[in-house]
């Protein structure tokens, strides 16, 4: 039986996307408390983003009810992380993935999907011109396709290697045209470029990005572990969808971990990958441990965000 708890309310509540917007374009300007280009342009590809998500939601049907909490849950991760408000190469990356999610969601059981397969991997080679580690989810996104989204064919299977090389194509000629091929060389060498694990990449790290993995990495871990456990709730669609945000949560959060340079990079990316399966328990949920659960979340969020953007210098 669902009660009417405060965690359903906001979960499934019209107004509550229009009011994580104010929020958040208020969050966006307030801390800054002047104009600057880098942040307005950072702010537009956040509501590019959350519309998208919002329309990946809506077309796929995510979550089994209707709500925009996907969207509202982007948001506010995106929002209360105040190191990625500026435009940056982890925006861009982040931009990238979401709007590639939302193409290769269209192919799902489509064996002609030319079209939808080649922008997708467009997206994912031009997230990987800023990112070039980016580069490697395409070989799970094959498994996607092969898997989950059962959509392969020889025609898909090319599509996608020459949307993925098309940007590459453009560069190396744009690189004959000035007769300089060293930066594209070395870019190249970026994608297989693993660093040595050392403390010292850790201990670097600022403790406000830390705060943010940690509080990002146990709401998805909470969310995905309720999406395994419940799965058998969700039609077929569902689940192969929300496999396909487990799988790249596990592989984003392994690479963070082992790389973690990459650092506000990989946590763009985890927003993306984590804020489904964050939604998921939050609407589908609706006893007192999740009530209780989802008003100290929003209280974790606030605290994150008064971090991030008022006080990101601040140490315990």
């Amino acid at each position: 039986m669902r009660h009417d708890r405060f965690q359903n309310h906001i979960s499934e509540s019209i107004f509550t996307l229009p009011i994580c917007a104010v929020l958040a374009t208020l969050l966006w300007w307030w801390p800054l408390g002047k104009y600057r280009l880098d942040y307005a342009l950072g702010w537009v590809l956040c509501a590019i983003c959350t519309y998208i998500i919002l329309e990946t939601n809506n077309s796929n049907f995510l979550i089994r009810i209707r709500t925009r909490m996907v969207s509202c849950v982007w948001l506010v991760l995106f929002t209360s992380l105040g190191f990625l408000h500026p435009i940056s190469k982890a925006s861009i990356a982040a931009s990238c993935l979401v709007v590639s999610h939302f193409l290769l969601f269209k192919t799902y059981q489509q064996k002609k999907s030319v079209g939808w397969i080649f922008h997708s991997f467009l997206f994912l080679s031009l997230g990987s011109l800023v990112f070039p580690q980016m580069f490697a989810l395409a070989v799970f996104y094959y498994w996607y396709l092969i898997v989950l989204l059962r959509a392969i064919s020889w025609r898909n299977f090319f599509a996608g290697i020459i949307g993925l090389l098309l940007p590459y194509w453009f560069w190396t000629a744009f690189c004959a045209l000035t007769d300089d091929i060293n930066p594209m060389i070395n870019h190249i060498l970026n994608i297989t470029e693993w660093y040595p694990i050392s403390l010292e990449n850790y201990l670097h790290l600022p403790q406000c990005w830390i705060a943010s993995w940690t509080v990002i990495t146990l709401t998805t871990l909470i969310g995905g572990c309720h999406f395994l456990t419940t799965y058998y709730n969700d039609n077929i669609k569902q689940r192969m969808l929300l496999y396909i945000y487990v799988t790249q949560t596990i592989v984003i959060q392994i690479f963070l971990l082992v790389q973690p340079q990459h650092f506000q990079t990989m946590i763009a990316l985890l927003a993306v990958s984590g804020s489904p399966l964050i939604a998921h328990y939050f609407v589908l949920t609706s006893s007192w441990i999740s009530n209780t659960f989802f008003c100290f979340t929003l209280l974790l969020f606030v605290a994150l965000a008064v971090w991030n953007l008022w006080m990101p210098t601040f140490t315990f």
